[in-house]
């Protein structure tokens, strides 16, 4: 490329490609994807999905529907409450990344409407 880094890339919550993004490409956005996230949210939490449950739409919501911090940070203490998740420790940890998935906080983030990496993934299955 040139020299040039990536201005966003999104992978999934794997630690050392964090790390190693982080190392090589200092100056590049990382953000986490969406469809990994719901993933990930469905293999710590899978008893949340279950019969009839709002929680899958209720999390989305915090991922792609606020334009605020206020509107944001309101929705997921009552997600917390309502589904009492306060003492859990995986959403704990999306919390403190939430720069890196909530729309509110990539508003201004170059992104090229992409929030995932699916569009590689499918790309990468063709190829094969």
């Amino acid at each position: 490329m040139s020299g040039k880094n990536f201005v966003t890339i999104f992978t999934n919550q794997d630690q050392a490609m964090a790390n190693a993004i982080s190392k090589v490409m200092p100056n590049t956005f990382h953000g986490l994807c969406c469809w990994h996230l719901m993933q990930n949210a469905l293999k710590h939490l899978g008893n949340l999905f279950k019969d009839g449950s709002n929680f899958g739409k209720d999390f989305k919501t915090c991922i792609f529907d606020y334009e605020t911090e206020s509107e944001l940070n309101k929705a997921w203490e009552e997600l917390l409450d309502k589904y009492d998740l306060r003492a859990n420790k995986w959403v704990a940890e999306k919390w403190e990344t939430r720069e890196k998935w909530a729309k509110v906080r990539l508003k201004n983030t170059f992104t090229a409407g992409m929030r995932s990496t699916q569009l590689s993934e499918s790309v990468n299955s063709i190829l094969r």
